[in-house]
């Protein structure tokens, strides 16, 4: 017998348009028969009604990281055990269901093995498309400069959510890793960042024929390459090598800006994490446990450089 259910609504918001007052959703066995006005919803006498305020369709995160660490301490990543780390981002992605999020883009993290138990119905969690681990040079933001460099390698090589390369044919490899583990998307670090601690954000890192192979690789699975960058010199290299996406673009200009919309690029420019980012690194105006003072110096130049980004009315293309 189907199971019908009937949600009632003040208003519902349909991503298009204005929204609907006096509304109606009528769900039969989990798929969406009727969305739409009250009085021109299917009779479904037997349903399952709900009253709420509003209703909206399930909320895209399109920059999550499923680490499952407790703290800014990254190293955490590729040094603490796997279980617990599971379990917190198992906790974490259940949560974020419950506040309206069905489908996150995760460019980092556990999200292949969470939507794995996802799809077997062992976790209510949203759907994730997964990159799995961050690629980097050696010493780059998705390298980890205070362990061994042995160490991080190993961690990438054996399905672990850094992997450092150099060089054409690593870099081909790595892609094809994660595409052994179902990775949905590439993601690639094109600059330094904050949270790691030698490297600098405005630096580029991979070299053009590096970002070009790792685009190609990942073309011929119909998969696209995200790309970390702040500064506007890995900007540029990702946007020549045809990266599709740019995270953060901290140092976006008018030029730059205008390259991405030519090769039909999307901005992504997470200014929640960026501002929650430098809130975390400070309690009491103290920096954390954790945070060297480099990383605080840097934190603080990003926040007002992205503030001023995306603040700054940018001219019609």
């Amino acid at each position: 017998m189907s199971r019908v259910q009937r949600i009632v609504a003040r208003q519902l918001l349909v991503g298009r348009g204005d929204p609907i007052p006096d509304a109606t959703v009528v769900i039969e066995d989990g798929r969406i028969q009727y969305a739409g006005p009250s009085p021109e919803a299917p009779d479904t006498p037997d349903a399952d009604v709900t009253d709420c305020d509003t209703v909206l369709p399930g909320l895209w995160d399109c920059h999550v990281h499923a680490f499952g660490i407790p703290n800014l301490e990254v190293a955490a990543v590729a040094t603490q055990r796997r279980e617990p780390m599971v379990l917190r981002a198992a906790r974490d992605a259940q949560a974020a269901l419950r506040m309206g999020f069905t489908n996150v883009r995760e460019v980092g993290g556990l999200g292949v093995h969470l939507e794995k138990v996802r799809r077997e119905g062992l976790v209510h969690a949203p759907r994730f498309f997964s990159s799995n681990a961050i690629l980097s040079t050696t010493g780059g933001h998705g390298d980890i400069h205070d362990i061994s460099l042995d160490w991080v390698e190993q961690f990438g090589h054996d399905g672990g959510m850094l992997y450092v390369c150099d060089g054409v044919p690593e870099a081909i490899k790595a892609v094809r890793t994660q595409l052994r583990l179902d990775a949905k998307v590439i993601k690639v670090c094109a600059s330094g960042g904050v949270l790691s601690e030698v490297d600098d954000p405005i630096h580029q890192q991979f070299r053009g024929d590096e970002l070009r192979a790792i685009v190609e690789e990942a073309a011929m699975a119909d998969r696209v390459v995200a790309a970390h960058c702040h500064g506007a010199p890995g900007i540029e290299a990702a946007i020549e090598a045809g990266v599709h996406t740019i995270e953060h673009g901290s140092y976006l200009d008018e030029d730059l800006a205008a390259g991405m919309i030519e090769n039909d690029m999307v901005l992504v420019p997470t200014r929640t994490i960026v501002d929650a980012l430098v809130t975390s690194l400070f309690i009491d105006g103290a920096p954390v446990s954790g945070a060297s003072p480099r990383m605080v110096a840097k934190g603080r130049a990003i926040a007002d450089r992205h503030q001023l980004l995306v603040r700054t009315p940018t001219r019609s293309y």
